[in-house]
């Protein structure tokens, strides 16, 4: 029998099935991530808390000077993953950062616009402030937004040509938390 066509060992098909079922366990769903979702208390313990094993979180600021805000930066081996941000107390949205995290309909970090909208089915509106010279764009769900950029860049307030936008790629997945 060729190798290929041989079964795999009980271990190694349980170890795969494991990891298959892990890594959906760490995708950006509707509710949120892991447990972390606008219910979540807007504090360093609590947002640990309400996340998977193997993450860390850290306390940030982000905005410019003059209109930063707190936010928590959430770290896998380090590295910061997502931006929480809150409002009211709560977890108010989150910004994944990383193409370790999937979002709903598994595109991730670093897809094409065509990748992610096959059939160009956004809403999508010019970056502002603190996100100029991107595209902001919604699907089907409202929750999960999609942040893109590339080249070449375009002006402020403006939006890219369809053939240009095909090929930028997506910077952030931001979700908002419903009410």
């Amino acid at each position: 029998m060729p190798p290929s066509l041989r079964p795999l060992p009980a271990a190694f098909a349980a170890a795969l099935a494991c990891l298959c079922m892990q890594a959906h366990a760490l995708d950006l769903t509707l509710r949120g991530f892991g447990n972390l979702n606008g219910a979540t208390a807007f504090d360093e313990k609590a947002i640990a808390e309400a996340l998977p094993p193997g993450y860390t979180v850290k306390a940030g600021k982000a905005g410019a000077a003059g209109g930063e805000r707190a936010v928590y930066q959430v770290l896998e081996k380090g590295k910061r993953v997502i931006t929480v941000e809150g409002n009211e107390g709560k977890v108010s949205g989150m910004a994944v950062e990383s193409g370790s995290i999937a979002a709903p309909g598994g595109a991730r970090v670093g897809a094409s616009f065509s990748y992610v909208f096959p059939m160009a089915k956004a809403q999508c509106k010019p970056g502002q402030g603190e996100d100029s010279g991107t595209v902001i764009c919604t699907g089907a769900q409202p929750a999960v937004r999609y942040q893109f950029a590339g080249k070449p860049a375009v002006p402020d307030g403006e939006m890219p040509g369809p053939k240009v936008l095909s090929k930028w790629r997506l910077r952030r997945i931001l979700w908002l938390a419903q009410p």
